[in-house]
């Protein structure tokens, strides 16, 4: 992947732009052992809080995981978040990992949606929806891999 992407000058430090509010937030995610620094779930439960209501929801600790690990593979590039954490209602079914603060719609600057597409179906256990007439992909975390090819916005 450093070939490809680069190396991120940074590892395990990633940087996140919000479409909706505009907001950036740069944090390094996890601590040593793996796991998320608390300091690192507020700031992203704010930034992935519901657009609508602006309730938060801390985010999964593996959907974390995987986001340091997503950055770091595409050299650290900002992972503009289309939506995180929502509430069931309108588009969102009860169902949708998104109200259990399990998935995340993204796009990476650089990196064509059906690379991304192609790296984060790599990935034990995640969901990958990809919707070709859409500017994201859905990245999920679950207990086996899922993916599919969508018409529009899930």
């Amino acid at each position: 992947a450093a070939d490809r992407w680069g190396a991120p000058d940074n590892p395990g430090m990633v940087s996140f732009f919000r479409m909706a509010t505009r907001e950036r937030v740069r944090v390094r995610i996890l601590q040593r052992n793996g796991q998320p620094r608390r300091a690192a779930i507020r700031r992203l439960a704010h930034l992935f809080r519901d657009r609508r209501s602006n309730t938060e929801q801390a985010p999964s600790t593996r959907l974390l995981q995987m986001l340091s690990r997503i950055s770091d593979h595409f050299g650290g590039r900002v992972i503009t978040v289309m939506s995180g954490y929502r509430e069931p209602g309108g588009n969102t079914r009860e169902t949708s990992r998104h109200t259990t603060a399990d998935a995340v719609d993204l796009r990476i600057q650089g990196v064509p949606n059906r690379e991304l597409v192609r790296y984060l179906r790599t990935l034990p256990n995640c969901g990958v929806g990809f919707y070709p007439d859409d500017s994201f992909v859905h990245f999920d975390v679950r207990d086996r891999k899922a993916y599919w090819v969508g018409e529009g916005s899930e």
